[in-house]
């Protein structure tokens, strides 16, 4: 394998019925909400646990069993925005500063969908395939416990993008 392309593994929660058929038809449904967090596409989790969870919440809602993809997405290093990477970050500081002094866009006034809407724009503009990023976890267990130590608990995410990245042949599915 080219040393320019890297792998992702991530865990994608979901019901049986729509695992069952992603792994038949090899194709995902992007999401597509205007709050979205890292812009729109197919999210998984960096962690296990935390796909498991999303997977239980997600089925109950609609009372059916869950199940949890491994996923594998094959890309270019360079296609690949990641938001714990410090020169990832400083190129989108220096995107947002472009389009505020050329007045290129306006945000919506929502900070979600703010940032859905920057990083679609600055996705399209530098033609990205996946985005990472870490967030504030929303696990309140403890939150308070941890907060007096200065603790804050994160989650990592991962969006692809162009599901070109994927691996059908590699996933599998996690039994509970």
């Amino acid at each position: 394998m080219c040393e320019n392309v890297i792998t992702i593994k991530g865990y994608h929660g979901t019901d049986t019925n729509s695992a069952n058929k992603i792994l038949d038809t090899k194709y995902f449904r992007s999401s597509k909400k205007k709050n979205e967090w890292l812009g729109h596409g197919t999210y998984l989790y960096e962690e296990l646990s935390k796909a498991r969870w999303w997977a239980s919440i997600s089925s109950k809602r609609r009372n059916k069993e869950s199940m949890v993809l491994e996923c594998i997405a094959k890309v270019e290093k360079h296609k690949v925005f990641n938001f714990d990477v410090p020169e990832h970050a400083n190129n989108l500081i220096e995107f947002i500063q472009f389009i505020e002094k050329e007045s290129i866009m306006i945000f919506d006034e929502n900070e979600d969908v703010a940032r859905c809407q920057l990083l679609e724009l600055y996705r399209k503009q530098r033609k990205q395939k996946v985005t990472i990023g870490t967030f504030q976890s929303t696990n309140t267990y403890g939150k308070k416990d941890l907060e007096k130590f200065g603790i804050i608990r994160t989650e990592r995410q991962i969006c692809v993008h162009d599901h070109e990245c994927f691996d059908f042949e590699a996933f599998s599915k996690i039994e509970e």
